[in-house]
């Protein structure tokens, strides 16, 4: 029979040849002058190239979001987060909690809460070897190992006197020796160590303007503490200026201070020794603040970290990667592997985000502490391999879909070329 419509001979040609040959089944022939660039339904490739496009933006909107974020309240509304210490292996923690009128320690257990007893004023707590030790008002140091009341540690002051030096700041890693920061009134914030029952003299900051507020003692027996400087502090924007002092002590003598860093910018808000991750052969310690994030090296000296910059909280995992909450925006965390150049961002969602003020490694957790829309403190709990699982993160998920679409195009491209060409006698 004469066929005068081209495309009908040729499809008709084609149809007989596959008969003879049992090459491709009839749905194969269609789904082949589907994809067809020339054929009258070229609307099937412009729409699904439309709803690609679609899909990928929505796929990067959300993709932005960080995975693996839990958020829950963890004091009740009016109370105040001072201090929280957590076991190794994240299952404990000692809390002081400041109600507004009277400041406890509190047990937490498999998220049971519960009042310790015996200690009055708690300002300080600090996860040992043994269990915990809780630095207090009047020189008071006690130690708790979970269960039951905590127990207070008789302590020999050098000169004789801890009446009305309160401790603000204990760190200790194995229990029975640290270091402390304490004061006397409004007097100077000084530097002590301890060993056993004994307690130093104290030793000042190098400069009468400096303030210090917090210490972490690194498993080379040295203790960084961070401060800020008066000279550099506005009324109205409250303490700045970054101050870093190493402490190192042999028995019981009074510690030796070294000035590190002393420069303008926001106060520092957090400090990390690096004992317990990957990166400890390569530095000693993280410090963040409100402007900066700084590395301290072993050799005592401070590099900072310019793709990071300011946050309000701060915490390291296991692996010494960074994890830090934006000084900006609430919304953001940044996240900084050392393994890598660059800082990478990621979005929190609305109801998952908190103004974090402290962050903490909890197991193989990072957790951040801060104010929720409902005013209350909250745990923002972040598993930290969910990033990394393509089961979890959109990011990676999407990065495995576009690896198959591309296959899949390449596959496409192959067939036209196939089908228009070799099947049609090219």
């Amino acid at each position: 029979m004469f066929i005068n419509n081209p495309e009908q001979w040729h499809f008709g040609q084609m149809a007989e040849n596959t008969d003879s040959s049992g090459g491709s089944s009839p749905l194969m022939e269609r789904l082949g002058r589907l994809l067809v660039e020339e054929s009258e339904r070229q609307w099937l490739s412009f729409g699904l190239f439309g709803v690609v496009v679609l899909i990928g933006a929505l796929w990067l909107h959300q993709a932005a979001y960080l995975p693996g974020v839990s958020n829950m309240p963890l004091l009740a509304t009016g109370e105040e987060l001072v201090d929280i210490a957590w076991s190794e292996d994240g299952s404990e923690a000692l809390l002081i909690v400041d109600d507004g009128s009277v400041k406890r320690l509190v047990a937490w257990d498999a998220g049971a809460m519960a009042d310790v007893s015996s200690v009055a004023a708690p300002n300080s707590v600090t996860s040992t070897e043994l269990g915990w030790m809780v630095g207090a008002d009047d020189g008071h140091i006690s130690s708790w190992s979970g269960g039951g009341a905590a127990t207070s540690l008789t302590m020999t002051w050098d000169d004789g006197n801890f009446t009305g030096r309160d401790i603000l700041a204990i760190d200790s890693r194995d229990g029975t020796s640290g270091f402390m920061l304490t004061q006397k009134g409004s007097g100077t914030v000084v530097v002590r160590s301890f060993t056993g029952s004994a307690v130093s003299n104290g030793s000042a900051p190098p400069f009468i303007s400096t303030v210090l507020t917090d210490l972490e003692v690194a498993s080379t027996g040295r203790a960084i503490i961070i401060g800020y400087d008066t000279t550099w502090t506005n009324p109205t924007l409250g303490p700045a200026g970054e101050v870093i002092i190493e402490a190192e002590t042999v028995g019981n003598q009074q510690p030796l201070l070294r000035l590190l860093h002393h420069s303008a910018g926001g106060q520092l808000h957090s400090v990390i020794t690096m004992s317990d991750t990957s990166w400890s052969a390569e530095m000693l310690a993280i410090v963040a603040g409100s402007t900066s994030t700084l590395v301290v090296n072993h050799d005592g000296s401070v590099h900072e970290l310019p793709q990071l910059g300011g946050s309000t909280a701060a915490a390291v995992d296991s692996m010494g990667t960074i994890w830090l909450t934006d000084v900006d925006d609430d919304d953001q965390i940044r996240v900084l592997d050392f393994s890598q150049d660059d800082a990478e961002s990621h979005r929190l969602s609305k109801s998952d985000s908190i103004t974090a003020s402290a962050g903490a490694r909890v197991g193989d957790e990072i957790q951040f502490y801060g104010v929720g829309d409902d005013d209350r403190v909250r745990q923002m709990g972040i598993e930290t391999s969910a990033r990394q699982n393509v089961g979890q993160s959109l990011a990676l998920l999407g990065d495995f879909l576009f690896f198959v679409i591309a296959m899949a195009a390449l596959g496409l491209v192959g067939w036209n070329f196939y089908y228009q060409g070799f099947r049609s006698g090219w």
